[in-house]
């Protein structure tokens, strides 16, 4: 599958089928789990990441020169860590009384609203109950907005005002990779982010806090 597709799906269709023949196992239907022991495909060295976060030259580039409905939508990923899907579904009801309010794995999150959301969203023309629409006054399918930002996303790169491997969910990333560079623990990320399993949030810690020792050790030798 791999050459054909890539590492990521590979595993991917690793974990259905050893998911699948769990369940067979159990059951009584298969007397083994193939997929039990084999190791799972690594990028590749050198390769790009997938949904890397963002570079705040890149936010802001984005934001200042993007229509309203593409600049509300670039902003409530920013500053709320929302998955695509829920960005499409956000309604300006979700905002109360300075917070968003949303529902993650069937838990009510309240997140305050973070004040240059604030500000891009009272400027956001409010015509239907959906704040992400097309032109025909609809909410966007996901196909349709991912076509309209990727048309937006080469637009800006020709520009020389974004780096390559943008990806609007890196926003969710970009999130979760400031909070923990903020010294943020696993729970308070997972209190935006909406996260369930700690493992996720630890690929953001672990970075962040790797720098944080590596610069109080640089200082600890660096006395000019």
């Amino acid at each position: 599958m791999a050459p054909k597709r890539n590492w990521r799906f590979s595993n991917y269709c690793l974990a259905v089928i050893g998911r699948v023949f769990s369940v067979a196992k159990n059951l009584d239907i298969a007397p083994s789990n193939p997929a039990t022991g084999v190791p799972k495909l690594k990028a590749a060295p050198g390769a790009k990441k997938a949904d890397r976060p963002w570079t705040d030259g890149e936010l802001n580039a984005m934001l200042t020169a993007a229509d309203p409905v593409m600049r509300a939508a670039i902003a409530i990923g920013a500053y709320t860590g929302m998955r695509e899907g829920d960005v499409l579904k956000f309604t300006w009801g979700m905002r109360w009384l300075g917070y968003i309010r949303q529902n993650k794995t069937d838990e009510e999150l309240f997140i305050p609203e973070h004040s240059r959301l604030t500000k891009i969203l009272d400027a956001t023309p409010k015509t239907v109950t959906f704040v992400v629409i097309n032109t025909r006054g609809k909410p966007y399918a996901e196909t349709g907005f991912q076509t309209m930002f990727h048309r937006y996303r080469e637009e800006m790169l020709k520009a020389g005002k974004i780096g390559a491997s943008l990806t609007f969910h890196g926003l969710r990333h970009t999130v979760a990779t400031k909070l923990a560079d903020a010294g943020a623990d696993d729970k308070t990320i997972a209190a935006i982010t909406g996260h369930k399993s700690m493992s996720q949030i630890r690929r953001y810690t672990r970075t962040a806090s790797q720098k944080r020792r590596a610069t109080a050790a640089i200082r600890l030798i660096d006395t000019d």
